[in-house]
């Protein structure tokens, strides 16, 4: 879901961004097994590179879970959509212990994804160095 133009359209012919449905396979077959979590088209907006489209689907503080989004949009590093959610009201610090789920996932997978695409295309073999500021600086943005 990475194209503002077709969710538009989904959404001119009723579709609802609230409800779950199964999700794809790599293969490109529908899996409607158990353990396959089916997403909203909200939490997958929540991470998409383009925060219009999250915009477009217009969440609401009152019916949808904007801390699960916000969590999302953190662990994918989408500055923007973070951005927009705490705009709209969402909770950083949603654990019972004050701490973050959106700060957590952002700093353990976004971290570990930039810093690791870094690592591999500097050093293939031999320790791995220490990943430059500018190699993770999407996720320090966000």
């Amino acid at each position: 879901m990475e194209d503002l133009k077709w969710v538009s359209l989904m959404l001119f012919a009723g579709a609802d961004p609230r409800t779950s449905g199964p999700s794809l396979t790599y293969d490109g077959d529908i899996d409607d097994s158990d353990d396959c979590e089916n997403r909203t088209a909200l939490e997958a907006a929540a991470h998409a590179k383009d925060v219009r489209i999250l915009k477009r689907l217009k969440p609401d503080k009152q019916r949808d879970d904007i801390d699960k989004l916000l969590a999302e949009a953190g662990t994918f590093g989408r500055e923007d959509s973070v951005r927009y959610l705490l705009e709209l009201g969402a909770n950083p610090n949603n654990k019972q212990n004050g701490g973050s789920s959106a700060l957590e996932g952002c700093l353990t997978t976004s971290l570990r994804c930039e810093s690791f695409r870094w690592e591999i295309s500097r050093h293939w073999y031999g320790p791995l160095p220490k990943a430059s500021k500018s190699s993770v600086s999407k996720t320090l943005n966000t």
